[in-house]
């Protein structure tokens, strides 16, 4: 995936710069900015393997969406970054942008309370654990911009790009029963996702440095997400750690930032 999003880079900065006039005086922009991600789907495809299935089939009720259901989820909430802006033209721009989301992937709420009810129903509310959210996201990601009014107060412009998604998976299961020498744990690999991006947005200038940015983009990906599974019990391994299940498929969310722009030449 590196090695396509370079070339995705190379080809948009070398087609920037024959768009650019000779007597063309580049101009260089940062900002900084905060907003907030609203998730609009996450991936909802489950394998499972075969024996994995068949082994845990016998298992409490409670257990099985967490072996076939889509149980993580993502929920929305702020971020915050900066990019860095190089305009070849008064109209065309490269955009590097960096981006770091608290939306916390989590546990369904539904599925996690069933499975508390169901550990305290057998008396293993002292043995059991589970943390139900926890994690980030941080996005890396380069886009052309194409300025609409570049002589304007009021600025606005036209983005897509492309770049990754590295997502931190904290939600997990715990059970540590010394009586019957039992151990499980249940969690998730972190992931990363080529990532895709288009949206819009506008500066409205103070002064010819300063200016307000205010921007909203669309974001898709197609991540996966690997389940961690060992348990064993009196000594004896049933399921040694590794990846039983797999959660995968499209990830869209739709973000909205608002921050301040800098122009430095």
């Amino acid at each position: 995936m590196k090695k396509v999003l370079r070339a995705v880079l190379f080809l948009a900065v070398a087609a920037a710069l024959v768009a650019v006039p000779a007597q063309a005086q580049m101009k260089l922009d940062f900002s900084l900015f905060g907003g907030y991600g609203f998730n609009m789907s996450f991936a909802s495809t489950v394998t499972t393997t075969s024996a994995f299935s068949s082994g845990t089939a016998g298992y409490w009720d409670a257990w099985q969406p967490f072996f076939h259901d889509p149980v993580l989820e993502l929920k929305a909430g702020p971020s915050f970054g900066g990019r860095v802006t190089l305009w070849f033209t008064p109209m065309i721009g490269f955009e590097g942008s960096f981006e770091y989301s608290l939306a916390k992937p989590r546990f369904n709420e539904v599925n996690v309370a069933d499975l508390e009810a169901q550990m305290d129903d057998i008396g293993y509310t002292s043995y059991f654990t589970i943390t139900p959210e926890g994690g980030h996201l941080m996005k890396f990601y380069g886009n052309i911009i194409f300025n609409l009014m570049p002589s304007a107060q009021f600025s606005p412009y036209l983005t897509a790009g492309i770049g990754s998604t590295s997502y931190t998976i904290e939600p997990a299961i715990n059970i540590t029963h010394s009586g019957y020498s039992e151990l499980m744990n249940l969690s998730y690999d972190n992931a990363s996702a080529l990532t895709f991006n288009g949206g819009a947005g506008f500066n409205y200038w103070f002064s010819p440095m300063i200016g307000l940015r205010v921007d909203a983009r669309m974001f898709f990906a197609s991540p996966k997400f690997l389940q961690n599974y060992d348990y064993k019990i009196f000594g004896s391994v049933d399921w040694p750690t590794d990846n039983y299940v797999t959660q995968s498929g499209s990830h869209m969310d739709a973000v909205i930032t608002v921050g301040l722009v800098i122009r430095v030449m």
